[in-house]
């Protein structure tokens, strides 16, 4: 058994960049996710980072999903979600 005292997550850019799903279905997933650590392991500290953009010009349809899925993923109030700057 592992007992982990924080987990840094990084998650979503793939589904969105690789995929190509949607940011409804990639924020309910990460909600699993993030609910299934909780339950897993109810003693760590969890750390939500926002999903990095897949473009380097801010306009494109990959940015604006990942965009949209931050502002869903940072909605999760009971896990500590830190923002790209």
């Amino acid at each position: 058994a592992i007992s982990p005292t924080c987990a840094v997550i990084l998650i979503g850019t793939n589904n969105i960049g690789n995929v190509g799903h949607k940011a409804e279905p990639v924020a309910a997933g990460i909600r699993l996710l993030l609910d299934e650590l909780r339950a897993r392991l109810p003693d760590t500290k969890l750390l939500l980072l926002a999903t990095f953009p897949r473009d380097p010009e801010p306009d494109t349809p990959f940015r604006k999903e990942v965009a949209h899925l931050n502002r869903l993923i940072q909605k999760f109030r009971w896990v500590p979600y830190l923002p790209i700057p």
